[in-house]
């Protein structure tokens, strides 16, 4: 275990890229540390989980992720069963992918102030430098491959109104909802109604099928060659910026295991309402990138940085009696009376 003068050799100019011990993890059992709290700054370069068998008793600031077997109260820690087993998790994920783990770790610990504006800045350029990165390349050569889904007859964002209320629904059930360019572009134009019409008091966002959205097309990373480019199309067209303007008037309607964007979108809603067979899972960081739809700026908001970066780093699902617990959805449906 590796303790806060260790964490604080990584910011020495002369020293490795990592830690002292060249490891992108620094893990401190919260227990046995000094008095004195630790003392993290957004640019150092690891990772740095917490745990202890005494939750109540510490301050956080200090770490990227808290882990604890016993109850917690507040917005943090997260409760685990098996300690060993979930710090081989984490330290199976920063090993494979150390570029990504930690960069995740930097933007939430230097956006959690921030606006939306200005986090879904932070998160753009950061996904930028990823997806040129060796992590990311080396995902795409086993990545799904096969030819781009060719546009239909369809859209892939229906836009209803009735009254004062709009509806926009994920259209591409063969496909679970996956989110590519075009879902983007007609999302955006569909909340651009919204903005520009003040007389639509409620945006109700839904999914068709079975699920609300399984995340990015796979088909489609890697088709923008450059990062610059990527980052300017995502300043231009993000539609987490768009959901965060339009205040409260924002109602997500969330059902099945949902992905990436499925979650970062629904997130940046005011409210969120899942059905109890929902899951969400933040995948990107084992795709050597970081979430990219504005997760590192809607999940935090709701669930705080600690459990945003343990959602991201470990890939595992929360299920909706845990993402209810945690405020990531607001309320659960009866299944009955959710209309998708």
């Amino acid at each position: 275990m590796r303790d806060a003068e260790s964490i604080n050799s990584v910011t020495s100019p002369d020293g490795p890229l990592w830690s002292a011990t060249g490891d992108p993890l620094v893990v401190v059992d919260l227990d046995e540390t000094p008095p004195s709290p630790l003392v993290l700054d957004v640019t150092q370069p690891v990772v740095v989980v917490g745990h202890a068998r005494n939750p109540e008793d510490h301050d956080l600031d200090g770490v990227d992720v808290a882990l604890t077997t016993a109850h917690a109260s507040g917005r943090s820690w997260i409760q685990v069963e098996d300690l060993e087993e979930a710090l081989t998790s984490v330290r199976t994920v920063v090993a494979r992918n150390p570029l990504a783990s930690v960069v995740v770790a930097q933007v939430l610990r230097a956006t959690q102030s921030l606006g939306a504006a200005q986090s879904l800045l932070f998160e753009s350029i950061a996904y930028g430098l990823l997806q040129g990165g060796p992590e990311h390349l080396q995902w795409r050569t086993t990545a799904p491959g096969g030819t781009l889904f060719q546009p239909d007859d369809e859209p892939d964002v229906i836009v209803e109104r009735a009254g004062d209320e709009l509806s926009l629904t994920f259209n591409r059930p063969r496909q679970r909802n996956a989110y590519r360019a075009r879902t983007r572009d007609e999302l955006v134009a569909g909340l651009e109604v919204a903005l520009l019409d003040e007389s639509i008091s409620t945006v109700h966002l839904r999914g068709a099928g079975l699920t609300f959205g399984s995340g990015g097309d796979l088909r489609e990373f890697g088709t923008v060659h450059d990062g610059a480019t990527g980052h300017l199309i995502r300043s231009s067209r993000n539609a987490a910026l768009l959901l965060s303007r339009l205040a409260n008037r924002t109602t997500a309607h969330v059902h099945g295991p949902c992905y990436g964007a499925g979650v970062e979108l629904a997130a940046a809603c005011s409210n969120v309402i899942a059905r109890p067979d929902t899951t969400f899972t933040l995948p990107e960081v084992a795709m050597g990138l970081i979430p990219g739809a504005g997760g590192t700026w809607s999940v935090p908001r709701r669930i705080g940085r600690h459990r945003a970066t343990w959602m991201a780093l470990s890939g595992e699902p929360v299920d909706a009696v845990r993402a209810l617990d945690w405020g990531l959805i607001d309320e659960l449906s009866d299944v009955g009376n959710d209309q998708h």
